[in-house]
């Protein structure tokens, strides 16, 4: 199951790339899904909106009496790693936009 979700996200990350391509979104739109993967991100590993985080249950996580314990080290590495791949996420979208506005105003200049 776990290879799976990480396929499957790594692949939306190539999808991202692919569209963004070739369709045109604006510089506010980037900051409307940083700001949504953000509260995410926050709901999912730090302050959970109802009972424990959010995130998928890792496998070395105990579960004690139905209830998943936040006690190992896996936690903090995961969201760690979260946080991290959504900033690194966020850095090569914005750097994608201002090269694809560069070529575009090179190209209307000529």
């Amino acid at each position: 199951m776990y290879a799976f979700l990480f396929v499957s996200h790594l692949s939306m990350v190539v999808q991202a790339f692919l569209i963004h391509r070739y369709s045109d979104f604006p510089g506010r739109a980037t900051l409307v899904a940083v700001a949504w993967y953000g509260f995410n991100d926050h709901v999912d590993y730090f302050v959970p909106i109802v009972g424990t985080p959010h995130h998928s249950l890792l496998p070395v996580e105990p579960v004690v009496n139905g209830t998943v314990q936040h006690v190992s080290a896996a936690h903090e590495i995961g969201a760690a790693g979260v946080v991290a791949l959504t900033i690194l996420a966020t850095i090569l979208a914005v750097a994608t936009w201002r090269v694809k506005i560069s070529r575009n105003e090179g190209s209307v200049a000529a």
